[in-house]
């Protein structure tokens, strides 16, 4: 919580001191493939009547997960200051050797980006993102005394991207990389449905690759919005 409040008390000091030439309020929304750690299945020690009967690894399928939010843009001549709030909800599965388990996640992302125009439509641009974690599963685990279903709340790291704007439109790319790590969790499953009993997800780094489409609704300040694309950047002409 400490954390959450100081990043929110920077972001609203740095839009009261910082004079942009506009403030533009957009939409976006897209898809994200997530990258999860490795799933060990316990053999010899996981159990009577595991499968198969060797320890093996399960690495994640990525699949593909969704996101929706809104964002501000601080433009200024030659860069911007862009905070976001995004909804995600991230999709992984394990191909257990009986049956498929299923990884979910929920979380609300609130990032700071700087983005700098390097040519015409084209800009770049990196940033701390803090993600708040409202709801993770696995599909077939089970709360015993071996294992209890828990973990962190928060998870910070940094986003590194690339925007291309046609007109009020955007189409972005980024990848998003997690600098808290997810640890290492004992896991109790469904055996007669999944194969596995006991096993362990493995500490891993969370990561996202990102595609986006941006809308910006409306942009105040600066000049009229008849020269919106002009109030915003430079003319590539004099670059």
């Amino acid at each position: 919580m400490k954390k959450k409040s100081l990043y929110l008390i920077i972001f609203f000091i740095s839009i009261h001191y910082i004079k942009a030439q506009d403030i533009t309020f957009g939409i976006t929304g897209g898809v994200n493939y997530s990258n999860i750690g490795t799933l060990f299945h316990k053999g010899p020690s996981g159990g009577n009547g595991v499968t198969p009967s060797e320890d093996v690894n399960y690495s994640a399928n990525k699949e593909i997960g969704y996101h929706f939010g809104g964002y501000l843009k601080l433009n200024f001549n030659y860069f911007y200051l862009k905070p976001e709030v995004i909804y995600t909800s991230l999709k992984n599965s394990y191909d257990l050797a009986l049956e498929t388990s299923n990884w979910t996640q929920t979380e609300m992302d609130i990032a700071l980006y700087f983005g700098y125009r390097i040519y015409g439509p084209i800009t770049l641009y990196a940033g701390p993102s803090l993600s708040m974690i409202s709801d993770r599963q696995l599909e077939g685990t089970e709360n015993t005394g071996y294992a209890t279903w828990s973990y962190e709340k928060t998870n910070l790291g940094i986003g590194i991207g690339a925007t291309i704007e046609f007109g009020r439109f955007g189409v972005d790319v980024r990848y998003l990389y997690g600098f808290t790590k997810v640890e290492e969790l004992g896991i109790d499953m469904v055996r007669a449905k999944y194969g596995t009993n006991l096993g362990t997800l493995i500490e891993y780094n969370p990561a996202q690759f990102i595609i986006s489409m941006n809308i910006d609704i409306f942009s105040f300040g600066g000049e009229k919005k008849s020269k919106h694309v002009k109030s915003n950047w430079r003319d590539h002409k004099n670059l």
